[in-house]
């Protein structure tokens, strides 16, 4: 064999090698995606400011993220799982999160406002999205809802629309003084 031939097959099995290794680490890279972004996804929910919550088709809460927790007024994510997401809501109005889903659909929205309902069973108001959760052959696996807490704002729009009012009487007793004098 001459050096030519040699140098060619060196070659070769270098590419050979260098493929192998390519599609071993395309292989585990391929393998460590899902978990990363399984990963990313989890430290997502679990970071979002928003109170959110993950149901299995029967309406039973299988997951909280800490926003929940703090925003619904319970101990641990534990005093919450397997509990019922409609009860999470004012119970003249919701009977079950598809309710939720329904009314939300009926306004055209991707949100809607509610009364909700903290663990000590007192409510409050939320702005509230719901989305199905579908597995990777399109079926309906669960849902997710989003929880954004209106207390302080509603308590500022109070606080506004008193002060406007405050602001009306005091202009009508400033017209009412000028007329006088």
């Amino acid at each position: 064999m001459d050096d030519e031939s040699r140098r060619k097959r060196v070659l070769e099995t270098l590419r050979e090698m260098s493929q192998k290794t390519t599609n071993s680490e395309r292989l585990k890279v391929q393998r460590n995606e899902p978990e990363e972004l399984l990963s990313i996804v989890y430290h997502a929910l679990e970071s979002s400011i928003n109170a959110i919550i993950i149901t299995d088709l029967k309406e039973k809460i299988k997951y909280v993220n800490p926003s929940f927790i703090r925003m619904f007024g319970y101990q641990n994510k534990d005093q919450a799982l397997n509990d019922d997401a409609a009860g999470l809501f004012d119970q003249n109005r919701i009977k079950r999160l598809t309710d939720v889903i329904w009314i939300i659909d009926k306004q055209q929205g991707n949100t809607q406002e509610f009364n909700a309902r903290r663990i000590d069973g007192g409510e409050f108001p939320v702005l509230v999205s719901v989305s199905n959760i579908n597995d990777m052959k399109g079926n309906l696996i669960g849902r997710m809802a989003s929880f954004v807490d209106l207390t302080e704002r509603k308590q500022a729009q109070k606080l506004l629309g008193e002060s406007k009012r405050h602001i009306q009487i005091l202009s009508s007793k400033l017209l009412e003084a000028e007329e006088e004098a």
